[in-house]
């Protein structure tokens, strides 16, 4: 999960900046923070599968479609990591997105 939207105790809509992982292989079958979080706050962002080690995130709201950019990056060492990226020529969102990304070896 990318970013995405929470209540406020008033009840106004928040866009997030957390990145979450679901592990539908585990018991719990529970979401996990991946540890890192993206530059940006935004709900709906589009995704873009770089190559086997970064996905590009960008664009989605904020009250307003925003013109953000990063590149969540996969370590040797199997943490992960934001790269800045740069700003869109246009502002867009996307309402209805998913991705898959492996980040473990199945056994």
């Amino acid at each position: 999960m990318f970013g995405g939207q929470d209540l406020d105790h008033q009840g106004r809509h928040n866009a997030l900046h957390s990145i979450e992982v679901l592990d539908l292989a585990s018991e719990k079958q529970e979401w996990q923070s991946l540890g890192t979080t993206m530059s940006f706050k935004a709900a709906s962002p589009g995704l873009l599968i770089l190559n086997q080690h970064e996905i590009l995130i960008f664009g989605g709201w904020n009250k307003n479609p925003n013109q953000n950019s990063c590149i969540l990056r996969e370590k040797i060492d199997g943490e992960f990591e934001i790269r800045e990226g740069n700003q869109l020529e246009q502002a867009d969102n996307f309402l209805v997105n998913g991705i898959r990304y492996k980040i473990k070896a199945e056994n």
